[in-house]
């Protein structure tokens, strides 16, 4: 709002209070639109996209104390057998649990947090904070050519 308040003394003729600076009309709703729209596109990252990893995070932190409890159960188990008609040594992992479904449940929690925060910041990024703009979101490709035709698609010149 600072750079608001630095227009706020200006009278309805587009003069400063003191008389020394004339700004037309035109100037300042520019200003003030240019100046809202950087304003509400940081906020809205700061709001959304800055709480999607936040709350990311946190799915991290839930999901290293799940593993760590799950694994300290003892899931799994080792062993060694010798095969005498081929000579040889094998080992054996079995298990007698199933890994819970919650911790799935946690990593896709944390993952779509984390992609939504891109897709946020790709859209700022590409739109310059107008909300007029259809929106864009953060490209996922297989190679540098789905990367390339990805690109052709935009028109960074509106």
């Amino acid at each position: 709002m600072t750079n608001c308040a630095s227009y706020a003394s200006l009278n309805r003729a587009g003069r400063s209070v003191g008389g020394t600076h004339q700004r037309a009309n035109t100037d300042f709703a520019a200003v003030l639109a240019q100046t809202t729209a950087r304003l509400t596109s940081m906020r809205d990252w700061a709001f959304s996209g800055g709480a999607k990893i936040e709350r990311a995070k946190e799915h991290v932190a839930d999901l290293e104390l799940a593993s760590r409890e799950f694994l300290e159960s003892h899931p799994y188990s080792a062993v060694s057998q010798f095969d005498p008609k081929r000579r040889e040594l094998k080992f054996v992992v079995g298990t007698g649990h199933t890994v819970p479904a919650r911790l799935a449940s946690i990593t896709a929690d944390a993952i779509h947090n984390l992609r939504a925060s891109l897709d946020i910041l790709w859209h700022q990024a590409w739109s310059k904070g107008s909300s007029g703009k259809r929106k864009q979101y953060f490209p996922l490709v297989r190679n540098a050519q789905e990367l390339q035709a990805r690109f052709k698609t935009i028109n960074l010149n509106p």
